[in-house]
C-alpha cells in the first residue's frame, strides 16, 4: 500500500524537475534575448559610426581629387580616415562576436541543467526500483 503513495511523490517530484528545468531554460532564454538585443542596439550604432567614417573618407578622397592630386592613396589624411575606417569595423565585428558569445553561453547553460535535471529525475527513478 505505501508503495503507490511513494509512487506519487516521485512523480510529482520528477514534474517538478521537469517545470524546474524548463522554467529556469526559460529564464536563461529572456536573459539572452536582452543581452542580444542590447548587442544588436550597439551593433547599430557601430555601423552608424561606420558610415560616418566612410563618409569622411570619401569626402576626403573627393577634396584631394578636385584640388588635382593624382597621388590621394599616400596622402596622410587619407591614411588616417583609412585606419578610422578599418577600427569601426572591427568594432562591428566585436559586436558580432559578442553576440555570437551570449548564444553559446546559453546554450551551454541550457545542456548543464539538461544534464543536471536529467540525472536528478535518474536518481528518483533508481530509488523507485530499489525498494
Amino acid at each position: 500500500m505505501s508503495g503507490i503513495p511513494n509512487a506519487i511523490v516521485a512523480t510529482l517530484k520528477k514534474l517538478g524537475y521537469f517545470a524546474t528545468q524548463y522554467g529556469m531554460t526559460t529564464y536563461y532564454w529572456c536573459m539572452k534575448l536582452g543581452k542580444v538585443q542590447l548587442q544588436k542596439w550597439k551593433k547599430c550604432g557601430a555601423k552608424k559610426k561606420m558610415d560616418e567614417a566612410y563618409s569622411s573618407l570619401g569626402a576626403e578622397v573627393y577634396s584631394l581629387h578636385k584640388h588635382g592630386e593624382s597621388n590621394w592613396q599616400n596622402m596622410p589624411s587619407v591614411q588616417q580616415q583609412i585606419r578610422m575606417v578599418e577600427e569601426t569595423e572591427s568594432k562591428v565585428f566585436d559586436v558580432d562576436e559578442a553576440a555570437d558569445e551570449i548564444d553559446k553561453e546559453f546554450q551551454s547553460k541550457k545542456e548543464e541543467l539538461k544534464e543536471k535535471y536529467a540525472g536528478l529525475r535518474e536518481e528518483l527513478g533508481k530509488g523507485d526500483l530499489g525498494e
